[in-house]
């Protein structure tokens, strides 16, 4: 059986919305479960709220075909924890505050605090080799720094190929062995691309550095120092109270997910179960709190350098950049049954941790449900209301587009930056870069900002398809080749 885990969320963050879902059904001759009528239960809540708030989720989620969503919005004001749907379709349990979701990839972070937290304490140095703390793995890797690998610079392969089982255990070894059948796709630093094996890696160290277990120095050092009451790692195959069932989207219904193996579910690339009222608490102790010092905090967020002198707004787990001329951090995550996405808007004061419990073929659902909270928390905050300002590179706009709507056409190989073209060379080939053809031809694709990062041009778009809209970052190089391309 085939993975459906973290990697193939990732690189088809903007793949046909549910194509091949049928593919993905389980051997069953029972038709897939129909959503409960009766519309979507609230728990939370209600005063404070905007106005409409209720409405609009609720509209949103029966459109995008989301049966259970937890939702934590800090904010001005104060906090919201809340859920909206079934976190069980058959038995009907609604969502609430303390439903428990699998967070997927937005759990980087929180591994990439346990390595600063060795930084901090002189255990290692984000330049030392892997090989110093990773016996056991290629010797071509072994050279490779700590930070490559926190900042996906490292060039390793991936572990979930196509013939990776997530339903199964797997040994260290036999993770080790998964991703070397692959080559590093580049050199350290010549690229940048996103690959789970770096934090699984990132796990190892952890543990060779502080002399325990990945899992429990994650509960003891992390979870218990923020004061989570709910958030815990997953145990896929055990009973866990609270925890929401995972499906996917089938038709017009659902089926459950392939159920992972648990310790699959709580590798280092993405182990955490959290809960809406566990998110707000979290948000509140981040980017100053006593989990990290000043220089750690810093870290986290810090862009990382290529070998070309061009940066990647990536740091250790979050994407970073600026929205409507402000910071702001994102990161979106998915395994089986589960997606989700991490928003934060520090100057205009607001942060959404979306969680759901379907697995859809798109991550653009989570991403503008994350942007529409955001919105109606703190008007005006994000690039889905900015108004459009005059593009003074429309030959530009002309190449993204053409770029991010290519269907079946061979990419432009002009158009790609040196790194870029070590990407797409690789063993991701062009799937590595967005393609939102399958979505139809947009209502409108508008610059809605640029920036500079050092020598770089960073231009977002906004692109307009019926009732949804994607934000996407393209990078230019001083060639105007594009360096950097990837959806917020």
């Amino acid at each position: 059986m085939a993975s459906t885990g973290r990697r193939e969320f990732i690189a088809g963050g903007l793949g046909a919305l549910g194509a091949g879902v049928a593919a993905c059904a389980l051997p069953s001759a029972a038709a897939p479960l129909p959503r409960p009528t009766g519309g979507l239960p609230f728990r939370g809540p209600t005063a404070g709220l905007p106005a409409g708030f209720q409405s609009t989720l609720t509209t949103l989620l029966e459109r995008f075909g989301v049966p259970g969503l937890g939702l934590g919005i800090v904010h001005r004001g104060g906090s919201v924890a809340c859920g909206f749907g079934h976190a069980s379709l058959p038995f009907e349990v609604p969502v609430d505050e303390r439903t428990l979701f699998h967070v997927g990839s937005v759990g980087k972070h929180l591994t990439a605090i346990a390595l600063l937290q060795q930084v901090d304490r002189g255990k290692v140095a984000l330049a030392d080799p892997l090989g110093k703390f990773v016996p056991d793995i290629p010797d071509e890797w072994a050279r490779r720094s700590v930070g490559s690998c926190l900042h996906h610079t490292s060039g390793l392969p991936e572990y979930e190929t196509d013939a990776f089982d997530s339903t199964q255990p797997h040994t260290r070894a036999e993770v080790i062995a998964a991703a070397a059948a692959g080559s590093p796709a580049f050199a350290e630093g010549e690229a940048w691309s996103y690959t789970n094996m770096n934090y699984i890696l990132a796990g190892y160290v952890i543990e060779a550095a502080s002399g325990e277990a990945f899992a429990d120095y994650l509960v003891r050092h992390v979870l218990a120092p923020a004061g989570l009451q709910d958030a815990r790692l997953d145990a896929a195959q055990e009973l866990v109270p609270r925890r929401a069932e995972p499906y996917l989207k089938v038709g017009d219904g659902y089926r459950h997910a392939p159920r992972m193996s648990s310790d699959y579910s709580a590798y280092a690339d993405g182990p955490v179960l959290m809960s809406a009222r566990d998110a707000v608490r979290w948000d509140a102790g981040l980017m100053g709190g006593p989990l990290l010092s000043k220089a750690g905090w810093a870290e986290l967020l810090a862009p990382r350098g290529l070998a070309s002198g061009l940066a990647v707004p990536y740091g250790c787990g979050w994407f970073t950049g600026r929205m409507r001329g402000a910071p702001f951090h994102a990161h979106g995550g998915g395994v089986p049954g589960f997606t989700t996405q991490y928003l934060r808007l520090p100057a205009a004061g607001v942060a959404v941790l979306v969680m759901t419990n379907v697995r859809l073929q798109s991550a653009r659902v989570q991403r503008h449900l994350g942007y529409v909270v955001a919105e109606a928390f703190a008007p005006g905050s994000t690039s889905l209301s900015q108004p459009l300002p005059p593009d003074d590179r429309p030959d530009l706009t002309r190449r993204t587009r053409e770029l991010l709507l290519r269907g079946d056409s061979p990419l432009d190989r002009a158009a790609l930056a040196p790194n870029m073209l070590r990407v797409v060379d690789g063993p991701g080939g062009p799937r590595a870069l967005p393609n939102i053809a399958a979505f139809g031809e947009p209502r409108a694709f508008d610059l809605v900002e640029q920036w500079r990062l050092g020598a770089a041009l960073m231009r977002r778009y906004r692109i307009t398809h019926e009732h949804i809209a994607d934000l996407i970052t393209v990078g230019h190089d001083a060639d105007g080749r594009v360096y950097w391309l990837f959806p917020d």
